[in-house]
C-alpha cells in the first residue's frame, strides 16, 4: 500500500515544482547578457552598399585591420565611432585567421559593441527628454564571417568580397 501513496504522491510534487519555476521565472526575469553577434549568411555584395562595407579581420600576430588599415585594439572603439556615427546602417562584419584565440575575438567584439557617438564639443541645448538617457551607444551589429558564409555561392550579378577582397572606394 505504500507504494500506491508514493506513485500518487509524485505527480502532485511534479505539478507543484513546476508551478514554483513558473513562479520564480515570473518574479525574477532573467535578463540577457552577453555578446550580441550574427552569423553573416553569406559574403555577398549585389548594390551599391558594397563599397560601404566594413570588414574588421584579425590575424594571428595580433593585427587587426578595418578593410585594408591597420588598427590597434586600444584605437578601435575611436574608429568605430568615426565610421559608423555618420550611418544609418551599422553593420560590421568581423573575421579572424585560423590561428586567432577566441578571446582575441572577444575582447574585439566587447569594445565594437561598447562604441559610442562623439562627444560634441560645441554647447548644445538638450531637452530634458533625451537627458540621461543611452543614445550614446551606437548599438553596431556585429557579423561574424564563418568558412560557410564565404563558400556560399553569389549570383551572377554579385561580388563574393569574402573570396576575391573587398572593393576599394572609387
Amino acid at each position: 500500500m505504500r507504494r500506491s501513496v508514493l506513485y500518487n504522491a509524485v505527480p502532485r510534487i511534479a505539478l507543484l515544482l513546476v508551478l514554483i519555476l513558473i513562479i520564480v521565472q515570473h518574479h525574477f526575469p532573467t535578463r540577457a547578457t552577453g555578446l550580441r553577434v550574427k552569423i553573416a549568411t553569406d559574403t555577398c555584395g549585389c548594390d551599391e552598399r558594397l563599397y560601404r562595407t566594413i570588414l574588421l579581420h584579425m590575424f594571428p600576430s595580433g593585427e587587426w585591420l578595418i578593410n585594408s588599415e591597420p588598427v590597434k585594439l586600444n584605437e578601435l572603439a575611436t574608429k568605430c565611432s568615426a565610421i559608423y556615427s555618420t550611418r544609418n546602417e551599422r553593420v560590421l562584419y568581423l573575421s579572424g585567421d585560423e590561428n586567432v584565440p577566441f578571446q582575441r575575438i572577444v575582447e574585439a567584439i566587447d569594445i565594437v559593441q561598447q562604441s559610442k557617438f562623439p562627444a560634441l564639443h560645441i554647447p548644445v541645448a538638450e531637452p530634458p527628454e533625451l537627458r540621461g538617457g543611452k543614445r550614446d551607444n551606437l548599438d553596431i551589429e556585429i557579423r561574424l564571417i564563418t568558412p560557410g558564409a564565404i563558400s556560399t555561392p553569389c549570383r551572377d550579378d554579385c561580388y563574393n568580397w569574402g573570396k576575391q577582397g573587398l572593393l576599394q572606394f572609387p
